[in-house]
């Protein structure tokens, strides 16, 4: 299988053999990138995701939910709000805000990516110059978001205040001006750096989560014959958009994903009734206009005739008990590549299309150069003790003593915790023993013994 140009530039700057990264390429398909590890404030979410994605809107689909708002300003505020959950795809988007808040901190928390680990590193010299000092306290702040059937929007609890950079296009550029002034010339400390590592993204063909997928065992064989170490990580969910179910079809085949795995939904076309904006004392005594407020709303998923009955009786006697209509909610949602018409006042006519959307299963691994005892695991791993008193670099000393020593092979590493193979054993355990318990007093917890130790030569630090 033939790297493209950007993948032969990740083999030529990471060191990465062009045998090993084919070898990747041909059993997983993977996107490859690069996340850097062992430092502080790494934007790990730049590359490898932790959390659910949904694909951007098709760009032709895209362009028409642009040109609705353009063309009808009266629907404006849906169109806008597509557009803003959709227009980028992986996005932070806080439902309290307007889309020109949302914009405003969107722009400011790219600004704040590159100066992320700086922000760390002063983070950390703050706590520890604080601790033994000052008692932290820290209150829990609590609050959530309801949509309710009818539409309604509910906050519970105290959100917390809006930033002020997100008031005005001026606040948000001086917060950005201020950030470039005060990081000026500021770097990093050596220990702090990290290190660049080969990363990988790639689509399950089942629906397991790591370390399950059945192609990594066979591929970590063939990876450590050449002296390479592979390690799967978090995996997420990412939806996946298409226009035909040829292209969804070509999409699976080539991911070697079957449909039934893949979470298939289709997008039926039909035409829909909708009413924007809402007139709630005059739509709501008109019955069939009543049934097409609740029916256009997505969050109600009402068919049944009775609910339906049932929640205008609620929209009713909320209407008459409050003077501010807004709070109950006027939704429809606009779905990918619908066109609208007008067909009398704030009556539109919806066509939607048929489209098609994928649900996938996305892991995601590291992939290093393991020479000698092999303390890069460590660094991928970014593993360190829960206290500050014990960084990655005093770990990694009382190691290479311990290799020095006796010979050490590192099996595995995580942030908290690592496994340790002895290539020998003194006659006499207990010295060794006494420094594994000052080492890590976990294993004194674990139950680690003599016979144990020496018939297996594997110990599993951790610190809880």
């Amino acid at each position: 299988m033939n790297l493209s140009p950007k993948e032969q530039d990740l083999a030529q700057r990471l060191g990465v053999s062009t045998e090993a990264l084919d070898m990747i390429k041909s059993t997983l398909h993977p996107d490859m990138g690069t996340i850097t590890r062992g430092g502080v404030g790494e934007p790990e979410e730049s590359f490898i995701p932790y959390r659910y994605v949904e694909d951007p809107y098709l760009p032709e689909d895209m362009a028409l939910l642009k040109k609705i708002g353009e063309q009808y300003p009266q629907l404006k505020p849906m169109s806008d709000m597509a557009v803003v959950r959709f227009a980028k795809g992986p996005r932070y988007w806080d439902p309290l805000m307007t889309e020109d808040e949302n914009r405003r901190n969107e722009k400011v928390m790219t600004a704040m990516r590159k100066y992320q680990a700086l922000m760390s590193q002063e983070s950390d010299d703050a706590v520890a110059a604080a601790t033994g000092k000052v008692e932290f306290k820290v209150e829990a702040m609590a609050y959530g978001i309801e949509f309710k059937p009818d539409g309604t929007m509910q906050v519970h609890g105290t959100p917390p205040p809006k930033n002020d950079f997100v008031k005005s296009d001026e606040a948000a550029d001086k917060y950005i001006e201020g950030l470039d002034k005060k990081y000026a010339g500021k770097e990093l400390r050596p220990e702090n750096r990290g290190k660049e590592f080969l990363a990988l993204k790639f689509f399950s063909n089942d629906n397991s989560k790591p370390p399950a997928d059945p192609r990594i065992p066979a591929l970590r064989d063939k990876l450590a014959k050449l002296g390479y170490r592979i390690i799967e990580r978090e995996s997420s969910e990412r939806t996946v958009r298409f226009k035909t179910h040829e292209e969804l079809e070509k999409f699976l085949h080539a991911h070697e994903i079957a449909e039934n795995h893949a979470g298939v939904e289709e997008q039926n076309p039909r035409q829909m009734q909708v009413i924007y904006p809402v007139d709630w004392q005059k739509d709501l005594a008109n019955p069939e206009d009543a049934k097409t407020i609740v029916k256009q709303n997505p969050f109600s998923g009402n068919t049944d005739p009775a609910r339906i009955e049932e929640t205008i009786a609620t929209l009713k006697q909320r209407v008459n008990a409050s003077a501010d209509a807004r709070e109950h909610g006027q939704f429809f949602e606009i779905l990918p590549g619908t066109t609208v018409k007008p067909t009398s006042d704030r009556k539109w006519l919806l066509t939607i299309p048929q489209r098609y959307s994928a649900s996938l299963s996305v892991h995601t691994a590291v992939v290093a150069k393991i020479e000698g005892p092999g303390y890069e695991l460590l660094t991928m791993a970014n593993t360190r003790g829960y206290s500050p008193d014990l960084t990655r670099g005093q770990i990694i000393e009382q190691l290479k003593k311990w290799d020095q020593e006796y010979g050490i092979s590192i099996l595995h590493a995580e942030f908290s915790s690592v496994s340790v193979q002895f290539k020998k054993l003194p006659t006499d355990l207990d010295p060794l023993l006494k420094q594994m318990i000052e080492f890590c007093p976990g294993v004194a917890r674990d139950g680690l013994l003599a016979d144990p130790l020496r018939k297996s030569k594997t110990v599993h630090f951790t610190w809880p």
